[in-house]
């Protein structure tokens, strides 16, 4: 017979409580890492060549403008997770110098329903009173049964048709001033997020209008699983930059000059892959040692996307100075290129260029 005093059963709870403990930790840690959100990827075309649309209604009434449509091809690729998860993507293609003007594009905003028709709709009302009289003396010869009731009843049906209702799958309309444009995509159980998709966009453009340039940006957020329902998160699960050339359909020396901007383009991305982890040390530069290092752990989409990071018209002299030698002569060349893609809207010599980066050769695109 063993005999369990205060303190075993105090020994007893604690072990007990331990693995317990344990236990909750480790599902709780293998649930979220399950729970992950997806992971998504974009790629966008690198030259569009524009068509002039301009009606003659239209070119009467303003005879120094053209209008000319954009066909711009997106592509989402799911990398890891599961669709389901997927809240919603954001897209927005934006003119950065303000040169060009968004008269209308598609897909516009667009609602859908899970019901093929319309909902057959009934209801039943019904009321009624009674009332009732009963009596039964208790007598030793005699039983006596009276009883009396009357009752109504009354009732109605109606029936009808509704619309079924309908829940967002893409919305879309203009920004800064209609200098650009942006979609939000909705999952949908008859639609995929994933995969290629055309974006058309008309243009208001100046009459000697040849060639642009355009940024466009896409994003994607997704949802990390909690252990219940009321634990999960919408988060960050993809983007991308792209910078997008223009040029008017049937200009071959405009052609040839957004074809050199996009040898540029490529030779940036290179250089910012060969020497990537330099390239983030001069992020995120500081004096504290090991901060460095601990903002790229903490800030891993910005550490992800450097090409948005160092082409970004945000950038300070300071911050370029602190790029390696080969991305920095990539940036200056790349810089150089746009220059001449945007002299094809006649817009540059309007602007003039601040002269601390035009002296170090990085503010030739401002």
């Amino acid at each position: 017979m063993v005999v369990l005093n205060r303190k075993h059963f105090g020994v007893f709870y604690l072990v007990k409580f331990w693995a317990f403990s344990t236990l909750a930790i480790g599902l709780l840690g293998s649930s979220q890492a399950m729970a992950d959100p997806p992971r998504v990827r974009f790629d966008a075309s690198y030259v569009v060549a524009c068509r002039d649309v301009t009606p003659p209604e239209f070119a009467a009434l303003n005879p120094g403008e053209r209008l000319v449509e954009a066909v711009f091809h997106i592509s989402t690729l799911l990398d890891r997770g599961s669709e389901a998860d997927l809240s919603q993507i954001f897209l927005q293609i934006e003119s950065p110098e303000k040169t060009v003007r968004v008269v209308d594009h598609l897909p516009r905003t667009e609602l859908i329903s899970p019901y093929a028709g319309t909902i057959a709709v009934e209801k039943r009302t019904e009321s009624g009173a009674s009332i009732g009289v009963s009596a039964k003396p208790n007598l030793e010869v005699v039983s006596l049964d009276a009883s009396a009731q009357a009752s109504t009843k009354r009732g109605a049906n109606v029936r009808y048709e509704m619309l079924p209702p309908q829940e967002l799958l893409a919305a879309s309309g203009t920004v800064a001033r209609e200098r650009g444009v942006y979609y939000k995509l909705k999952p949908s159980t008859q639609t995929s997020l994933e995969g290629a998709r055309q974006f058309i966009v008309l243009f208001r453009v100046p009459a000697v209008w040849r060639g642009d340039v355009v940024h466009v940006h896409c994003r994607a957020e997704g949802i990390r699983r909690g252990l219940w329902r009321s634990l999960d998160t919408r988060e960050a699960c993809g983007g991308g930059s792209f910078l997008v050339t223009m040029y008017l359909e049937g200009d071959e020396a405009a052609r040839r000059t957004v074809a050199n901007l996009v040898r540029c383009e490529e030779q940036l991305r290179h250089a910012l892959a060969e020497h990537r982890a330099e390239v983030v040390r001069g992020m995120q530069d500081s004096r504290v040692p090991g901060y460095a290092a601990l903002r790229t752990l903490m800030e891993t989409d910005r550490a992800r996307d450097l090409f948005s990071w160092v082409v970004s018209d945000e950038r300070t002299v300071e911050e370029l100075n602190r790029l390696p030698e080969p991305v920095a002569q990539s940036l200056r060349e790349l810089r150089h290129a746009v220059r001449w893609v945007r002299e094809l809207n006649g817009s540059l010599a309007a602007r003039p260029t601040p002269a601390s980066a035009d002296a170090l050769g990085y503010g030739l695109s401002r």
